[in-house]
């Protein structure tokens, strides 16, 4: 029953699965940031 609704079968199931895109682009975009904004400085500081 969930498989069918994250397919967009119902009105919850957008949010859900809007939910979990943006949360998985939260977390690509922090990695990113982490590695390069952070991994820069330090070897910049260093």
């Amino acid at each position: 029953m969930r498989l069918a609704e994250m397919g967009g079968g119902s009105g919850k199931a957008p949010g859900g699965g809007s939910f979990l895109l943006y949360s998985w682009a939260g977390l690509l975009v922090k990695g990113v940031l982490t590695l390069s904004g952070r991994g820069d400085g330090d070897r910049w500081l260093d």
